[in-house]
């Protein structure tokens, strides 16, 4: 359903330890997931080293082939959307921000 309302290709929904929740069009899971967590959680580091940030909300991946974005559902799941659509990006980050906030 999620796919569906943002418009993503792909997503997965992971915990803190990187295990799949949950998955739609996506090879290889595990290692996505495995990978995403790692950003994620680098991301967060580097966001309290830097201005004292306690957690990442979102992050952006964007190259010329997609866009990734990953958003933490609550402390302990998140969840990365992908794309190879770039003009899909901002209707995924409204449609998570929804979402995530309820």
């Amino acid at each position: 359903m999620l796919i569906e309302k943002s418009q993503a290709e792909s997503g997965l929904v992971f915990d803190s330890e990187g295990h799949v929740l949950d998955s739609h069009n996506i090879t290889n899971e595990n290692n996505v997931s495995a990978m995403v967590n790692v950003i994620a959680t680098m991301s967060d580091e580097l966001l309290h080293d830097l201005m004292g940030a306690k957690n990442s909300k979102l992050i952006s991946l964007a190259s010329e082939s997609g866009f990734i974005i990953i958003n933490k559902i609550n402390k302990d799941q998140s969840i990365c959307l992908i794309t190879k659509d770039l003009s899909k990006a901002n209707f995924m980050k409204l449609t998570l921000r929804k979402i995530v906030s309820k």
